[in-house]
């Protein structure tokens, strides 16, 4: 979309400058022909006379005073004649008939400017690209407006970070983790504590890791599938099964015994038939 657009702005820029171009050059011709044209002579006003004006003189008489001159009279039409005032009458003194004027219409047929194909054509063409590059500006706006206006709803699912059993029943606490694959840690914050931890695999075969940890110590497991750990005293320790720490249950049994459930899925059925434990302690 944003190509076209780009190619829609390129051809009305390229269409605007054409069009101004030629405008400047029709201009720059009419304005070539004009001062082509020639003068007529009858407009131009005569140069100054290179003489000197005369003072002028009078008519006087014998006696030196000057003469009486009676008024000159301006000619005047007698309104009982016919006059034909034309350049064009024959030598018989017969004046032809004066041609007939023009109806408005034809004045105005002959002032307007003569447009050919090409110049209707080239409008045609001007005004189509015009309409299209709006059509691609608005379904462009629209298009980006109802995208950012109405966002794909996106749903995200946070993990808590304590985790409850599902189930209590006398010193096992089951709880139920959200992926296949987790890390397992054990920790002895209170006191030594004795810890056993057997791991399931999908195609259900067993693994698994017994020990004593001291106060502050902690284990890991990196863990596939169902998981049992007992731990001999479980005030003095804690768990976390993929980053959710396991709350115990309430009160606590001299032994608690820990089930871990996980998800059934095709990716667990392509793992190794044997899952070792790959453990790390400090």
């Amino acid at each position: 979309m944003i190509l076209i657009l780009k190619v829609a702005v390129v051809v009305v820029v390229v269409l605007f400058v054409a069009g101004a171009l030629l405008r400047f050059r029709k201009l720059r011709r009419d304005e070539l022909r004009e001062l082509a044209r020639p003068v007529d002579r009858r407009l131009v006003s005569p140069p100054p006379s290179p003489y000197a004006t005369s003072r002028g003189f009078r008519v006087v008489g014998d006696d030196g005073e000057p003469l009486f001159r009676p008024p000159v009279e301006r000619p005047r039409l007698d309104p009982d004649r016919h006059y034909v005032f034309s350049e064009l009458s024959s030598a018989s003194g017969e004046a032809n008939a004066a041609p007939p004027r023009h109806k408005d219409d034809w004045f105005l047929a002959k002032s307007a400017p003569r447009s050919g194909p090409f110049v209707i054509l080239g409008r045609l063409v001007a005004v189509l690209v015009i309409l299209a590059a709006a059509a691609l500006v608005v379904a462009y706006y629209v298009h980006h407006h109802d995208k950012h206006h109405h966002p794909v709803a996106t749903t995200t699912t946070v993990a808590p970070a304590t985790l409850s059993p599902t189930a209590v029943s006398g010193r096992v606490a089951h709880y139920e983790l959200l992926s296949s694959r987790y890390e397992l840690v054990v920790s002895a914050t209170a006191g030594s504590t004795r810890v056993s931890v057997q791991s399931t695999s999908a195609s259900g075969s067993v693994s698994g890791w017994s020990g004593t940890l001291v106060g502050g110590a902690h284990k890991s497991f990196s863990l596939v599938g169902d998981a049992r750990v007992s731990l001999a005293t479980p005030q003095n320790a804690t768990v976390s099964a993929g980053g959710q720490l396991l709350q115990f249950p309430s009160p606590l049994p001299a032994t608690l015994v820990i089930t871990l459930a996980t998800p059934s899925a095709s990716s667990t059925a392509t793992s190794s038939t044997t899952t070792s434990l790959v453990t790390t302690s400090s």
